[in-house]
């Protein structure tokens, strides 16, 4: 984090960091993190419009640590406030002083947040205005603030709409149009070829539904390809695993036929994790999220599984059927109460076109392993249902070897957390120290019981 930061030898030092007058209302406050050094006084001056002045009161402490400071403003709400000053007063004190402030904000009270110092390198709005003596300083130097963690919160969407300050004030304040341009000051930001978008008040770079905002060409990557909230299309086509004149159309959806297209056009209420997956967050949003995050937790096992092993390349295969099709064109995820036969998660493909229902009521009252674990499951049955088939005499065994393979793949997912089966009751296909005969013996057991399922035969 960088500082404004202000040095002198006895003598009297002020800087006005305020770009133009602000009007305050009811419940205005200004906040900010203060540490202080040395036998001198540092502090904030507010100067209105009508050159009344108040100087609201810090901590204070000359301990040499940060210490938090919000001010209610309510009282002076009406007035407008002109100058912010940043002051230093000996009191006839000698000596080197240092007087640090960061994160300082300005919430009028009408919703709008305004960060007056936001961590800059460079001292802004004007040159310092050094009053009395001679060698007094003040300029923006590099220092860690021991207060460097900073809050998002998010709308349905995923959207950064507040930056918060280690704190608990707001710094930052986020407004997008629907297909993602950034909104600040009732402008519309972004960035031409050659002009990196203009700055916004944050070093946040994760913007528009959570997506890392690349500076110099404004484009979102959301991790399949890159997205232009300026265009609201993709810049490059969405893709498939097999062939396709035109992947994962549908001809009564016209707007399935633009490969370029961001969530059908329809980004109110969808959001697009990785560049081909979308949801309806407009009446399944609890239901959405619990799906991002089970995606998260495969793709966290993924992760740390060796690159070129089988259980890497299972999930890798289980991400992309995932990716790749689940965007209202290939996979389409739904939700339901699935108790009657005993499973959280259930698959279907018909005619080329895959079903994937969730029990996410289920989902909640588990952990993360079990999540994941599910997800996979469920995934490896897409995937599957997508491979050349050989034929067999009885259904049963193709049921029992999709059921195996599904299981393989929770086991694989466990490997990748590092922990015991969840979702498998007493018999885990995998925990740490177990041996490779149990792991078999407990996957073959679960695949012959799902399998029986599958076919009817299901416990009561």
């Amino acid at each position: 984090m960088v500082d404004p930061y202000m040095s002198a030898t006895s003598c009297n030092g002020s800087w006005n960091m305020m770009a133009g007058p602000n009007a305050l209302y009811s419940g205005a406050r200004l906040s900010w993190i203060e540490k202080h050094d040395g036998p001198v006084s540092s502090y904030l001056e507010i100067q209105f419009t009508d050159n009344t002045w108040i100087y609201p009161t810090g901590s204070q402490a000359t301990d040499g640590q940060w210490h938090s400071v919000s001010v209610d403003l309510s009282a002076y709400a009406g007035k407008t406030l002109w100058g912010l000053w940043l002051h230093e007063n000996p009191g006839g004190n000698t000596g080197a002083w240092d007087g640090y402030f960061a994160d300082v904000t300005l919430t009028p009270g009408d919703g709008s947040v305004f960060q007056l110092y936001a961590g800059q390198s460079y001292v802004p709005n004007k040159n310092p205005t050094v009053v009395g003596c001679s060698g007094g300083q003040l300029t923006a130097e590099t220092g860690a603030t021991g207060a460097t963690t900073h809050y998002y919160l998010d709308d349905h969407l995923g959207s950064t709409q507040m930056e918060l300050s280690s704190g608990g004030w707001p710094v930052w304040s986020g407004q997008f149009t629907p297909f993602g341009q950034e909104i600040v000051a009732g402008q519309v930001l972004s960035a031409n070829l050659g002009n990196p978008q203009p700055a916004d008040g944050t070093n946040m770079h994760y913007k528009f539904t959570g997506k890392e905002r690349d500076a110099e060409s404004g484009n979102d990557y959301f991790g399949a390809r890159y997205y232009a909230s300026s265009m609201g299309r993709f810049m490059s086509p969405d893709w498939a695993a097999k062939p396709y004149p035109v992947p994962y159309s549908k001809l009564d959806n016209p707007q399935t036929l633009n490969l370029y297209a961001y969530v059908g056009n329809n980004p109110l209420n969808r959001f697009d994790p990785d560049g081909h997956y979308s949801c309806d967050t407009k009446n399944h949003a609890a239901q959405c999220s619990q799906i991002k995050a089970a995606l998260a937790i495969v793709q966290k096992a993924d992760a740390n599984l060796k690159e070129g092993t089988k259980a890497r390349q299972r999930l890798d295969a289980v991400l992309k059927f995932y990716g790749s099709e689940n965007d209202g064109k290939g996979p389409s995820i739904q939700f339901g109460d699935l108790s009657s036969i005993h499973a959280v998660g259930k698959e279907e493909t018909v005619n080329g076109k895959t079903t994937i229902t969730f029990d996410t009521k289920a989902l909640a009252e588990h952990g993360d392993p079990y999540k994941g674990e599910e997800f996979a499951h469920e995934g490896t049955h897409g995937v599957d249902d997508h491979r050349p088939q050989t034929p067999v005499m009885n259904p049963f065994w193709r049921f029992y070897d999709y059921e195996y393979r599904a299981y393989q793949s929770e086991s694989y997912v466990d490997q990748g957390l590092g922990v015991r089966t969840q979702s498998d009751g007493d018999r885990p296909v995998w925990a740490p120290g177990m041996s490779y005969q149990q792991h078999v013996t407990n996957m073959t057991r679960n695949a012959y019981e799902n399998a029986k399922c599958d076919l009817g035969d299901c416990p009561q």
